[in-house]
């Protein structure tokens, strides 16, 4: 479920007028600042989003159930709930297995001797995978860009500054032990000065990588 917040007449309780622009219609992330409901290209944008992360999860799902993809839509949409039958759940090739702590199942090929365990204490006596080999490194980029410090607003919610993403490549780039890095961008945009710095950081690291000293 989406949901758009609008704050203009909080605005306007407090005498407050946002002065902004739109580049374009369908750009319309200063809408919850300077509206009060949705504008009429904003309901099609939205869908727009909402049917291609759909259409992403029907793939991805399609593809690791080894299904039809044309199929997966109505799979999903039918999707498993309390009151839906173990038989009809594993019979739609929507579930692997269906069980519940109560009835203690236990795999075949794990013998009758083994225990159901929580993840972290699974953890705890078998220890984490990957804590050998290449050393990678992942920044996360949530929130509207901004310029300086990253943070959280009540007002513009999670934003992700130029200064602190410029830190953490710089931090990345100059530990030797660091054989790549993921970038997660989770963001509407925003102040294109404080892209243009975090891009500036991405292309140092891809020269550092291309020099012969490195």
């Amino acid at each position: 479920m989406y949901e758009s917040p609008f704050i203009k007449s909080l605005f306007g309780k407090l005498d407050v007028v946002p002065r902004m622009d739109h580049r374009h219609e369908y750009k319309n992330a200063m809408n919850f600042y300077t509206e009060t409901h949705y504008t009429e290209p904003a309901p099609e944008a939205m869908k727009k989003l909402m049917d291609s992360q759909f259409g992403q999860m029907v793939a991805g799902i399609a593809k690791g159930r080894g299904l039809d993809r044309s199929r997966g839509p109505r799979h999903v949409r039918r999707r498993p709930v309390p009151r839906t039958s173990r038989r009809s759940t594993r019979s739609s090739s929507m579930g692997s297995c269906t069980a519940t702590r109560s009835t203690r199942r236990r795999s075949e090929k794990a013998g009758d001797d083994a225990k159901l365990l929580y993840l972290q204490k699974y953890l705890e006596r078998a220890g984490r995978p990957h804590d050998k080999g290449a050393k990678v490194a992942l920044i996360y980029g949530v929130g509207a860009v901004q310029r300086g410090s990253g943070g959280f607003s009540p007002i513009s919610g999670t934003a992700m500054g130029s200064d602190t993403v410029a830190a953490a490549f710089r931090a990345a780039r100059e530990d030797d032990d660091v054989k790549a890095i993921v970038f997660r961008v989770d963001s509407p945009g925003g102040s294109y000065v404080a892209s243009d710095t975090i891009w500036r950081e991405t292309q140092l690291r891809a020269r550092t990588r291309a020099s012969p000293s490195s």
